[in-house]
């Protein structure tokens, strides 16, 4: 008999550690879970301020780059990888058709 109390005191005492240990797990759920329900109510708020910000941005066409300039001139330079630069190339055209005949 005095064996099975000792063995019935040490598992209420495992048991009473296992509580402890489900109760400090319990705690830590709950602290995820409301630091959750905060980035949820926070992403909303965010959610909100960029529609408005996207409602004050003008719309562009379709298509086009916000940065494509507006003037329809030819190009008149080209540089490449290697620095070299191309100016006037068909300036230069002419002037190699016009040397040769």
């Amino acid at each position: 008999m005095e064996e099975q109390s000792k063995i019935n005191k040490d598992t209420h005492s495992k048991f009473k550690a296992v509580d402890k240990v489900l109760e400090n797990i319990d705690g830590k759920i709950t602290t995820v879970g409301s630091s959750n329900q905060q980035l949820m109510g926070m992403m909303k708020i965010l959610e909100n301020q960029l529609s408005q910000l996207a409602e004050h941005v003008p719309n562009k066409d379709e298509g086009k780059l916000p940065g494509q300039p507006q003037s329809k001139e030819s190009l008149k330079a080209v540089t490449t990888r290697s620095r070299k630069e191309t100016r006037d190339l068909e300036m230069r055209t002419r002037l190699a058709s016009t040397v040769e005949a």
